[in-house]
């Protein structure tokens, strides 16, 4: 099914081709007053269509559960923020008359109180919607700056605005906020700073549908919470890195478009950088980044277990396509299947994947096509300090002692616990950390293995568990304990057949050998019928996590027709809780429902009865600004 589009793009938007398109969010009216807000109005005034108020500070405080503020055309100075919450079934709702012509722009006058700020704050609010408006900062210095700041805000929409423009630090901020989502806007040209999208300790947060272009630091950036998706939007900086997901749980990223990341000056590299436990990262596109990819670390007390990365399409970045810093003690359980890595790191060594050490428990790359430009390439993979081409990664074990990592070196000659190095930012450990999850080092020779209890940052220290004698210079890195068994299987190389990857088009073209290729996600253990579908790794698959509006995966159980969806993954037990009854076999493949004898290699599956997707295409994907755009969508698996 094809459908044809045509816009008028304000500035450079190439990378915009494979966008996906997001359903347009329903939402029903609720009993309640309307109001109408006009930058020619009086806040004197009644506040009707022919009587308006004339500032967003007063609809703020005047707006109840149930109410709708309708601003009309015009600039409005002052900030807009709620004071009373809406309810369930009755929010209170803020919108533009006409899309994204109210424009928020500030004020000059008066200065932010720390923690608050923005052209919109919303603080200990609830069930709040804001829709349609342009959001922008006018100021000139960081004290004033910003879009929209939240602390303890819940049951917040935010849909169809922009915002563009900002000196502030963090320009759109949330804090222990809860049911926060986030659509279908656009967010772009951060003008000094950091993160521009920073939301923390907050739970049951979507990203779905936006645009990201222009930060310094990140364009979004998600820690120390729980429970969130980030799906459908393009992250395209080109000043800075795109995505941090640090030290999330439970976190799914899906259809993203991720490119044109770059080393900027407080980047802090172009990585998407992530970190953290029960990660499922799939059908993502990440082409064409000025440097390494996608990074995966874990890092003191916070663990990096139990993460998923498959069905994603790795093409034409100037770095590494993923790195993973396997050889730590709390890095566990990451597993990377069925994706797609070519003509990564082309000005380097043609290096797609480098994993820093541990064994098989800790990571496992398994069914993925991997090329980078031909066949018999000698450094695909690096593991630990050695380069490896696909046959040796594949049936060679290294022994410990060669696949060390040297990490930095001794400043100087000397024995004890008491390590000086060169870099200690490498080691992070402290006393919270279990002794076995603690990072295990040489120092100078294999045959000199201890624990690393602390670091101590002021004097570039390695406090150890056991004493060591050690020469100026000698090396301290991280030991890995078993060679790579294991860890590389069944994995392709050869070119993957993409229809048009010049165009940003990574569908399979046909004859591709991307097609009928994949590995299932998992399989089922022992026969069966029922809703309660017992496999062998349940971690792969989304149930909504609890966030409103979310439904688990669909799927397919032994044959592409035997279908159900997840309303719940017990990863525990390994178990799919299904919304209906299936049988099955023992050993039944389980994945994303197919056409074809097997789901297919890459984020796209080919025909109609596949699994729902939209591929966004483009004739011309590098144009000058006013340019006229015809894009393609492109959508299969949504037959009836």
């Amino acid at each position: 099914m094809e459908i044809f589009l045509s816009r008028k793009l304000k500035y450079f938007t190439g990378l915009f081709c494979g966008f996906l398109i997001s359903a347009a969010l329903s939402h029903a009216d609720v009993a309640g007053e309307y109001y109408y807000v006009s930058s020619a109005g009086d806040d004197r005034n009644a506040g009707t269509r022919e009587s308006p108020w004339r500032t967003a500070g007063h609809a703020g405080r005047e707006a109840q559960a149930g109410d709708t503020v309708v601003f009309l055309p015009g600039d409005y100075r002052d900030t807009l923020e709620p004071i009373h919450s809406g309810a369930p079934g009755a929010p209170i709702t803020f919108k533009a008359a006409e899309r994204r012509q109210a424009r928020l722009i500030g004020t000059d006058s008066g200065r932010w109180q720390e923690g608050r700020g923005g052209r919109i704050r919303l603080d200990e609010v609830e069930h709040i919607r804001i829709e349609g408006f342009h959001i922008e900062d006018t100021s000139v210095d960081e004290s004033t700056g910003g879009w929209l700041w939240g602390n303890k805000a819940r049951h917040v929409d935010v849909v169809d605005c922009s915002f563009t423009g900002g000196h502030r630090w963090v320009l759109f901020r949330l804090t222990e906020a809860e049911q926060v989502r986030i659509l279908d806007s656009d967010f772009a040209r951060m003008r000094e700073g950091g993160d521009m999208i920073h939301i923390n300790h907050s739970d049951g947060i979507l990203v779905e549908g936006n645009s990201f272009t222009f930060a310094l630091h990140s364009l979004v950036c998600i820690r120390y919470g729980t429970r969130a998706v980030v799906r459908g939007n393009v992250f395209h900086s080109g000043t800075s890195r795109n995505f941090e997901n640090g030290d999330n749980t439970k976190t799914l990223i899906e259809n993203n478009i991720f490119s044109n990341a770059y080393n900027g000056g407080r980047s802090a590299g172009p990585s998407n950088s992530t970190v953290g436990n029960r990660s499922i990262i799939r059908l993502n596109r990440s082409f064409h980044n000025f440097g390494m990819t996608w990074s995966m670390s874990a890092a003191s007390t916070r663990d990096t277990m139990h993460n998923r990365v498959y069905h994603n399409v790795f093409y034409g970045n100037h770095g590494y396509a993923w790195s993973a810093n396997s050889s730590r003690g709390n890095f566990r359980d990451l597993i990377y299947l069925n994706n797609v890595l070519a003509h990564n790191d082309p000005f380097g060594s043609g290096t797609q994947i480098v994993l820093r050490g541990g064994g098989s428990e800790s990571v496992r790359v398994v069914n993925n096509v991997v090329y980078a430009g031909a066949p018999g390439h000698d450094a695909l993979f690096r593991y630990g300090r050695h380069a490896l081409g696909l046959k040796q990664a594949q049936s060679e074990a290294l022994s410990a002692e060669e696949a060390e990592a040297a990490a930095t070196h001794a400043l100087e000659s000397g024995s004890g616990t008491h390590v000086p190095v060169e870099a200690w930012f490498r080691f992070v450990q402290s006393e919270e950390v279990p002794e076995e999850k603690r990072d295990l080092v040489y120092v100078g020779s294999t045959e000199q293995i201890a624990r690393v209890l602390e670091v101590v940052a002021d004097t570039r220290t390695l406090v150890l568990d056991r004493e060591v004698t050690w020469e100026a210079g000698d090396e301290v890195g991280l030991f890995v304990a078993t060679g790579h068994t294991g860890i590389f299987e069944k994995n392709i190389e050869a070119d993957p057949g993409f229809a048009d990857p010049d165009r940003f088009d990574f569908s399979p073209a046909d004859g591709s050998l991307l097609l009928d290729t994949a590995a299932p996600l998992t399989i089922t253990r022992g026969d069966g019928y029922g809703d309660k579908l017992p496999v062998e790794d349940a971690y792969p698959f989304f149930d909504g996590f609890g966030i409103e509006g979310e439904q688990g995966d669909m799927i397919a159980v032994g044959t592409a027709e035997n279908r159900a969806q997840v309303v719940r993954a017990d990863v525990d037990a390994g178990i799919l809780y299904l919304d209906r009854d299936l049988r099955w076999e023992a050993g039944a493949p389980v994945a994303f429902p197919w056409a074809g004898d097997a789901p297919d290699i890459g984020a796209f599956e080919h025909g109609e009865a596949a699994r729902p997707s939209v591929r966004v295409a483009a004739e011309e994907v590098f144009v000058r600004p006013g340019t006229a755009v015809e894009l393609r969508a492109v959508a299969r698996g949504m037959t009836p």
